[in-house]
This record gives C-alpha cells, structure tokens and sequence, in this order.
C-alpha cells in the first residue's frame, strides 16, 4: 500500500495535481512559507517540518508489528490493532500528502484517516470490558448506583456505540481496511 501511495504523490506532483486540484493550490493555516525541492524527483514540499514530523505516525504501525512478532498481547482483537496499526501509515502518508503538497487530495486523505482512527478507537473502547468496569465504578461513585444502565454497553444504542442512529455498518477496522485498499487499487488521478 505505501509504495502505491508515495507513488501516486509522486505522479500527482509531477501532474500538478489532476483537474482542478494542483499542486500547492490549497491555502492552509499550517504555511511554514519555506517550499523546498526535495532531491528525489524535484518534489516540491510546502511546510518540509510538519512534512517530516509525520514519520512518528510510523512508529505506531511498527509498534503494533513489534508486539505482535514478540507475542504481546492487545486489549482488543488481533484484526483491530492490526488495522489501527495500518491506519496510522496511512496517516503518515496522508499527512505528508497534505503538508507536502497544499492540496484539497492531501486535506481529504489526512482527514479520512484521522476520523477513520479515531472511530475504531472509539469502537474498540465502547466493547472493552476494562472500559465498561471503570465507567460502572464512575458511575457509582457520581451518580449513586446507577450500575444498571451502563454495565452493558453490548445493549446500548448505536447512538453511542457507533455515532449514529442506526446500526454500525462496519465493524472494527472495516473502515480502515476499505480505505488501504483504495490505496492498491485505483490510481491517484481518479480519487
């Protein structure tokens, strides 16, 4: 997925975008003002520092990676922390994607991938038992003896387990995996 993806961010600069998207045509309130050429094909990068700084997003793939090769274990199922882990390379590319090249393409891919995190983050700790113990101890201690009401988030509404009315479309990580195959099968120029 990464190779296509920094390829495509290479074709869309040496495009100058696709249609009415061109390169460095999106004002943004991060503008370092200090556009500089990358050595590799010439790439010009808008904001080089909030550029680079994205690289940390990396780091939490290759965490998620590591403690599974060491046999760790996760507070969610194996399939969730793998797409999480997956999501935030995407991140790293997205990010890059939009402090690099000032793009609308950038703006979307940056924001989908952080809403896409934070709505698997938010699944996983509506189903956690840990979190579902520690809201039934809140609730104790603030309002009374309310255990009842919140002992059992599998019954809750989708309102609050899903962030809508109706019932969740994807599971766990669907999301993510939808979006990293994009990624491998349709070409920047038509996103």
């Amino acid at each position: 997925m990464q190779d296509k993806a920094w390829q495509g961010t290479i074709d869309y600069f040496t495009n100058d975008g696709y249609g009415t998207d061109p390169w460095g045509s999106r004002d943004t309130a991060y503008r370092e003002e200090n556009a500089t050429a990358q050595a590799l094909h010439g790439v010009v990068i808008y904001e080089p520092c909030n550029y680079a700084s994205n690289v940390v997003y990396y780091h939490v793939s290759t965490e998620v990676c590591y403690r599974r090769s060491a046999g760790s274990s996760f507070s969610m199922p194996a399939a969730t922390a793998n797409a999480i882990g997956a999501m935030f390379s995407y991140l790293a590319w997205g990010s890059c994607m939009l402090h690099g090249s000032h793009t609308n393409l950038g703006s979307a891919v940056d924001g989908t991938a952080i809403r896409i995190i934070a709505y698997t983050a938010h699944q996983v700790t509506c189903a956690c038992d840990i979190f579902k113990q520690s809201l039934i101890r809140l609730m104790r201690l603030v309002l009374f003896n309310l255990k009842a009401a919140v002992a059992n988030l599998e019954g809750a509404s989708s309102v609050v387990t899903d962030l809508q009315i109706a019932g969740k479309r994807y599971k766990e990580g669907a999301l993510a995996n939808i979006s990293l195959n994009l990624i491998e099968e349709i070409p920047i120029a038509l996103y």
